[in-house]
């Protein structure tokens, strides 16, 4: 009663008892005070109308369902008294994330929207017109930049429609949400962006894949969704998102499409990500034999997958297979798309890596030199691409005994990624692992201890407990405990002896690079390039993702 005397001026029985009806639930209160003020009817009017509109309930919302339906119906017929489009703005927002809806959104890709709303969104005079009735009604909250709408409104305006409508106005959320999300989700300068709409985007699909509406926009969002979330290293919902827009695309195009074919790649990028190298290899061999049969063995897709098979080969230490996958990426690149395209680029850098592992070293580090320039001259200084190559680089010069250099190399690449992917991201930390082992053989056994409990902090809050990073830097971490002699290790520390098990569980088992580099306590000879048991992490391969419109 406080409250609506403040609000209206009046007191009273009039206000006890609309109190009473709205069994003084705030939001209620609010939207009827906002009625009250902005129309000048009186309490005892605003009851009447209440009692005479229909009452559209909300099922279990509430326990006040016919009450707060009726003045939101109030409300909102009276604000599209105001501006016809706000009943349209309010149904889409209904299909949206509930809070920080960007306000320019609609005016943006105003040519996906249906009339009267898309008329508004093209006069921004009128947008506002619209955004200000519903605000002065209190269905929306507005800002200058974004718009709100609390999850009962959304809930009753989405229980009004019927599920035509309701179709509807799902894919024209899809539509909106793929047409502004950033096609580049691989570059961190979209991430911003990416992230503002990633709520909206995943509350847009789900809803959109209840109804069945518009899959093919459905399938495409989802995989630019998954597509960012690999690339910000969260692999297992990247995983789920992927899976769920090869279901759309499986039952719409068939088995053996092409566009399957790249939403397979898409989830053994994830399982890659993830450290399950088994499981990511059938993804891979999966897809291939499709786009070889659907686009040909010299198609640049069919190489890109290739590329991702030669990568998995290569950690699970098919040295030989993989260098050859490689190799016959690189010859099919180069020729359809040129030396210096980003994914040829991407692959040259991940036949350095396996050159390296199979003792090539100048050979490698001519592909990997070769990439840092391209991606230099391309990308600028801070890209994390040139990070990658950066990291690479170290790890052949640590291979070769060039401690100085490595240590150059990795605390360059440790400064971008830092900068654009942030402290946490675990190609932060499998950078940070690097320069602890470069660290260690220097004799900086108190800072090399220092930067892989950073790097296995990172991974342990990232990556499955038995992610073969994780059980790496572990094992690093328990030998330079062991060189400072520490008596009382912190719980937890998986000893180098019981990492085997856990790496062999993702990498294979007889995988001879885990046994190379944990089954092994004795010092590796100088001679061999490296002063302790442990090289250096590899840094993870460039994967090349999907993430086009689904018919492109």
């Amino acid at each position: 009663m406080t409250f609506l005397c403040g609000r209206t001026g009046e007191d009273g029985a009039a206000t006890d008892e609309l109190a009473d009806t709205l069994g003084d639930l705030p939001l209620a209160l609010e939207q009827a005070a906002a009625y009250l003020e902005e129309t000048g009817t009186s309490v005892r009017d605003y009851l009447r109308l209440l009692g005479e509109g229909e009452l559209l309930g909300l099922g279990e919302l509430t326990d006040h369902p016919d009450t707060v339906a009726s003045t939101w119906a109030l409300s909102l017929a009276r604000a599209q008294t105001e501006a016809p489009a706000a009943k349209d703005l309010l149904a889409l927002c209904a299909f949206l994330a509930a809070d920080d809806i960007p306000r320019t959104l609609p005016v943006e890709h105003a040519q996906l929207l249906p009339e009267p709303l898309k008329e508004a969104a093209t006069d921004r005079l009128a947008y506002n017109r619209v955004v200000g009735a519903l605000g002065r009604y209190s269905l929306l909250t507005a800002s200058q930049d974004s718009l709100a709408v609390h999850r009962l409104v959304q809930a009753w305006v989405r229980a009004t429609l019927d599920q035509h409508t309701q179709r509807h106005w799902a894919a024209v959320a899809v539509q909106l949400v793929w047409a502004a999300f950033p096609p580049d989700t691989y570059d961190p300068a979209t991430f911003p962006a990416c992230a503002r709409l990633l709520p909206h985007a995943l509350a847009a699909t789900n809803h959109a894949s209840r109804l069945a509406a518009d899959p093919e926009a459905t399938a495409g969002l989802l995989t630019r969704l998954g597509a960012y979330l690999w690339r910000r290293a969260e692999p297992r919902q990247a995983r789920q998102l992927f899976e769920r827009a090869l279901a759309i695309l499986e039952t719409r195009l068939g088995p053996d499409h092409p566009d399957v074919a790249r939403s397979l790649n898409n989830i053994g990028n994830s399982l890659r990500g993830n450290g399950e190298l088994p499981a990511a290899r059938t993804y891979y061999e999966r897809a291939l034999p499709i786009l070889k049969a659907r686009l040909g063995p010299d198609h640049p897709d069919t190489a890109r997958v290739l590329n991702n098979l030669g990568a998995v080969l290569g950690a699970l230490g098919d040295l030989d297979a993989a260098r050859e996958a490689h190799q016959r990426t690189q010859a099919i690149l180069e020729a359809q798309l040129g030396p210096d395209h980003p994914d040829t680029v991407s692959n040259l850098d991940n036949l350095g890596l396996v050159l390296r592992r199979l003792g090539q070293l100048d050979a490698a580090r001519d592909a990997h030199q070769r990439a840092l320039a391209i991606r230099e001259a391309q990308l600028g200084p801070d890209h994390p691409h040139r990070a990658h190559a950066l990291s690479s680089l170290g790890s052949v010069a640590y291979q070769r005994g060039d401690l100085r250099v490595a240590r150059t190399y990795y605390e360059q690449a440790l400064d971008v990624y830092k900068a654009r992917l942030g402290a946490d991201h675990p190609d932060t930390a499998s950078t940070l692992a690097n320069l602890a082992n470069v660290l260690r053989d220097l004799g900086y056994l108190p800072a090399a201890r220092a930067a892989l409990e950073r790097a296995q902090a990172i991974f342990e809050a990232r990556l499955d407990p038995n992610h073969p990073d994780l059980v790496q830097t572990q094992a690093s971490l328990q030998i330079v405990l062991d060189d400072l002699r520490d008596p009382d290790p912190p719980t937890g520390r998986t000893p180098a002896a019981g990492a085997l098990p856990l790496y062999e569980a993702r990498v294979g088992s007889g995988n001879p690079l885990a046994t190379t580099i944990l089954s092994n306590p004795a010092r590796i000879p100088p001679a061999l390039g490296q002063s302790a048991q442990l090289p250096a992490n590899d840094h993870r391969p460039t994967a090349v993702p999907y993430h086009k419109p689904t018919n492109a």
